[in-house]
């Protein structure tokens, strides 16, 4: 589990981790040994205490329990406050406009899709590396508005297009 509050894009070193022992029937499924975590990035906010497990590393890990063809799919929100209200686990609806001589229509053009990777941090402690990103202070507008969505391809269809049809808004989906 992690020793202490750890921010997103840590590259974790033996130091953040803490050894516990664990029945084997509340262990979490996707445990991973301390060994076998150094040198992995943290793709979310990890606090003291929690279990450092696969889905909260970067890379392949994003994708973690999804389903079979699922992608990791960066997008842009056109507001990177309204992205910054989001963290990986949050179900969302992405929504295009397009505006024609009738007037301007909404399109939701990517629906029920997952959060992996967010920026949904207040804090202003620095983040070190995420991926070609480089070091980057974590706030309300950590990626300039870029969330990682976990999607099916006629999903990321979908999603691509509406994007180069407009900038792109969200919608949180609620807890089910």
């Amino acid at each position: 589990m992690a020793a202490r509050d750890l921010p997103v894009g840590t590259s974790l070193e033996a130091d953040d981790i803490a050894s516990v022992r664990l029945p084997t029937a509340v262990a979490p499924a996707s445990f991973l040994s301390p060994s076998a975590l150094v040198g992995e990035v943290l793709a979310s906010p990890v606090a003291a205490g929690e279990h450092l497990t696969a889905s909260r590393l970067g890379g392949a890990a994003l994708l973690t329990g999804t389903p079979a063809g699922t992608v990791a799919l960066p997008v842009r929100i056109a507001d990177p406050g309204a992205a910054s209200l989001v963290s990986a686990g949050d179900r969302i609806d992405l929504l295009a406009t397009l505006t024609t001589d009738e007037g301007t229509a909404v399109r939701t053009v990517g629906r029920d899709v997952a959060v992996v990777l967010s920026g949904g941090s207040t804090t202003t402690e620095p983040a070190g590396g995420i991926g070609p990103l480089g070091p980057a202070d974590v706030g309300a507008d950590l990626l300039g508005g870029l969330l990682v969505v976990a999607a099916s391809p006629a999903q990321v269809t979908s999603i691509v297009a509406g994007a180069a049809e407009s900038p792109l808004h969200l919608v949180v989906r609620p807890v089910r």
